[in-house]
């Protein structure tokens, strides 16, 4: 064997032993140095991608992050923010066609989760992928699609809120899942999740919506598409007002108590309470619907059970 040929295969076994990393993002480093450890972070998620490997975990800090152009997710990685009520990713502008924040494209178990995502004509666009989770993800304010699923397969769109009226504008769609024309068949599993107060569609379904699973959803406000050649499985999905805090000042946490006044009660609980799937990290826990859930009634707790499940990471 040539030794240009024993070097290449020695290099690849080397690269392949290379561990999975965190990955830091915090625009508040006003140090020279940026590596994207945790000391030294990077200060963009833009940066942070073009230096992430398959496996690694970006972790953005608290803030209102404005990416330009849009950020391209193809290597499987996981970006992470520190909640939806604390990190924000904006577009550079919810009127540009086919603009968004996240876009990938034939690319491969990426996970987005905990974060608000904002500000262009698609807040999260996938086309012809495979294996994309969206997880504890707050998308508003965009100008046409919250989520566009496009040709791709397995995705999981979970403990999700999709508002098409907000602080940030109205958007039409909530999420369009397409099969159409596309080279994979489209397979999404939507769950736990609130979709509202759309313009025209919350959900725009596959024409042929076989392994499609809708289920455990809070659709409102908005209608579900229908033209389907095969129906997709549909399952314990409710349509009520979700009752959040204040929508308009950003607070999208569901109403947990009753609010009275002079006597006279205001506000319910939210009917989104305890009304999920059974958590799938505490299955003995219900969780809520929606991208503010937590523990919700059980049969027996866990010893490590914390408030807020969101907190399990």
């Amino acid at each position: 064997m040539k030794l240009s040929k024993i070097l290449s295969l020695t290099l690849l076994g080397l690269t392949s032993l290379v561990p999975a990393k965190d990955i830091y993002v915090d625009q508040n480093n006003h140090s020279q140095n940026e590596d994207g450890t945790e000391i030294h972070p990077y200060k963009t998620i833009q940066k942070a991608i073009y230096n992430v490997q398959s496996g690694d975990i970006i972790k953005i800090s608290e803030g209102v992050y404005l990416e330009q152009p849009e950020l391209k997710v193809n290597t499987p990685f996981v970006i992470r923010g520190q909640g939806v009520d604390r990190t924000t990713i904006k577009g550079l502008n919810r009127n540009i066609f086919t603009s968004s924040v996240f876009y990938g494209e034939r690319a491969t178990s990426v996970t987005l989760e905990n974060m608000t995502i904002t500000n262009a004509w698609a807040g999260v666009f996938f086309k012809d992928c495979d294996n994309m989770r969206l997880e504890k993800i707050l998308s508003i304010g965009n100008g046409e699609i919250n989520a566009y699923i496009k040709g791709s397969r397995n995705t999981l769109i979970n403990n999700c809120t999709m508002d098409g009226t907000s602080i940030y504008g109205e958007t039409q769609t909530g999420v369009d899942i397409e099969d159409w024309g596309q080279t994979l068949a489209t397979t999404t599993t939507l769950t736990n999740s609130i979709i509202c107060n759309h313009r025209d569609i919350g959900v725009e379904l596959p024409h042929d919506g076989y392994g499609t699973l809708v289920s455990f959803n809070n659709f409102y406000n908005n209608s579900l598409s229908t033209d389907w050649r095969t129906s997709p499985t549909l399952i314990n999905n409710i349509s009520a007002d979700p009752l959040f805090k204040d929508k308009y000042q950003g607070k999208y946490e569901l109403v947990s108590d009753n609010v009275t006044t002079a006597g006279m009660t205001l506000q319910s609980i939210s009917p989104c309470i305890d009304a999920g799937t059974s958590d799938f990290y505490h299955p003995d826990y219900f969780t809520d619907i929606g991208a503010f859930n937590k523990y919700g009634r059980l049969t027996s707790p866990p010893l490590n059970a914390v408030e807020n499940w969101g907190e399990y990471k």
